[in-house]
């Protein structure tokens, strides 16, 4: 079995990372993934403190994978190489750290996970461009084109995604837990309602950030993640799942 830890927004601080890291080490196997749903934080002043925290993280046995939010530094981690990671395409600025691309889609055992990040700033008033905020935080046009067609592609192949992993939350969401990003967050909150109603009852879980929220959504199969960690041991071999 593959372990598999889900958590919310990081934002750079220690304090999580030496949590995660505590976390991680009750798992004696060669495979085992962190997933943040955004935000992660580590690479965003792009100083010398920062640089350091990558480093050690890059000591770890685990694999990080990022699904980029708006409080990410846009300019600096998609200036290194894209790569595939298990299928889907994404910037590795460690050995261990990935940024999958917006509507790429990756395999961890017998699964599929379907990425779509970005979020928007309600605080971009208060910030620098290319300092503190970024544009590229919400998907362009093409990105959401790219995430539909891949998506679509994906499933006439006779493949499913059983997990969605994005920042933000599709509408329903952000109703359930009363929140609102503002009407500039809407295509992308609606995007998000559409591929959960493109999949049906294909999904097991739609997992988010951004919120600042703790909570499951059972009826919808969703979860609100921040601090709170969602444990999953994906089977490496189909013959596991029967």
């Amino acid at each position: 079995m593959i372990p598999v830890v889900i958590t919310g927004d990081t934002h750079g601080e220690y304090g999580r990372l030496l949590e995660i890291h505590r976390r991680m080490e009750q798992y004696d196997t060669k495979e085992k993934y962190l997933l943040v749903c955004g935000d992660f934080g580590y690479l965003f002043k792009n100083d010398f403190s920062e640089h350091r925290l990558l480093d050690e993280i890059e000591q770890q046995d685990y694999t990080v994978v990022v699904v980029p939010g708006n409080h990410e530094n846009y300019n600096e981690f998609m200036q290194y190489d894209i790569v595939d990671f298990h299928g889907a395409k994404a910037y590795q600025v460690r050995k261990n750290i990935f940024y999958i691309l917006r509507g790429e889609i990756f395999e961890l055992g017998t699964k599929a996970f379907f990425c779509m990040g970005g979020g928007y700033s309600i605080d971009c008033y208060m910030r620098q461009k290319d300092v503190s905020w970024w544009e590229e935080e919400m998907p362009t046009d093409a990105e959401y084109r790219h995430a539909a067609d891949n998506l679509e592609a994906y499933r006439t192949e006779g493949k499913k995604i059983d997990y969605i992993l994005s920042h933000t939350a599709p509408l329903s969401g952000l109703r359930y837990l009363k929140k609102d990003h503002g009407a500039e967050e809407y295509p992308l909150n609606n995007f998000l309602e559409y591929v959960q109603e493109t999949l049906g009852e294909e999904y097991t879980c739609h997992y988010f950030g951004h919120l600042h929220v703790d909570e499951v959504i059972p009826f919808h199969r969703m979860r609100a993640l921040w601090f709170d960690y969602e444990e999953l041991m994906l089977p490496d071999d189909k013959t596991l799942e029967k």
